[in-house]
C-alpha cells in the first residue's frame, strides 16, 4: 500500500504560483495550512522551483576579512585561597577505608591498597584540606 503524499496536484500547483509571485516558504506554509516550512521549502527545491540569491562579485585582489578571534574566549574563575596558615601535610595519614566524608583525599604515598592520604580536615565542598587545595588548585595549566 503506498503512502498518499500530501502534495497533490493542485497544491503543487498553487506552490508553483506563490513561488512565482515570490512569496517566502513561511508566508507559503501559513497560507497552505501545510505541514511545516521545511516542508514547503523542500518541496521548493526538489522541483528546483526558487533559485538561491547570486553571491556578489569579489575581485581577485579584494581579500575577505575575518576576525582575529571568531570565539569569544571563556575566563575561567580564579580559586582564591584564604590567606590562612596551611596545616601541615601528612599528619595523620589514613588509608582509603579509614577515610571520612569530611576528610582531605590527597594521595600521598603507596599503592593499591597500601596507599595512604592525607586525613586532614577537607574545605567545605572540596575533597582536600587547605594545603592541599593550594597545590591542586593553584590555576597554572598542566600538559
Amino acid at each position: 500500500m503506498a503512502a498518499v503524499s500530501w502534495w497533490t496536484d493542485e497544491r503543487v500547483d498553487e506552490l508553483r504560483a506563490r513561488v512565482g509571485r515570490g512569496e517566502t516558504g513561511t508566508e507559503i506554509c501559513v497560507a497552505m495550512n501545510a505541514i511545516s516550512r521545511n516542508a514547503v521549502v523542500g518541496k521548493i527545491y526538489r522541483m528546483r522551483l526558487g533559485r538561491p540569491a547570486p553571491f556578489a562579485k569579489v575581485s581577485n585582489g579584494a581579500r575577505v576579512r575575518r576576525p582575529a578571534n571568531p570565539r569569544p574566549r571563556i575566563r575561567k574563575k580564579v580559586l582564591r585561597m584564604a590567606d590562612e596558615p596551611a596545616t601541615p601535610v601528612f599528619v595523620h595519614p589514613k588509608y582509603f577505608m579509614q577515610l571520612k566524608a569530611c576528610d582531605c583525599r590527597f594521595p600521598g604515598p603507596g599503592s593499591g591498597m597500601d596507599m595512604l592520604y592525607c586525613g586532614a580536615p577537607a574545605l567545605e565542598g572540596r575533597p582536600y584540606c587547605l594545603a592541599h587545595c593550594r597545590i591542586a588548585y593553584d590555576g597554572k595549566v598542566r600538559r
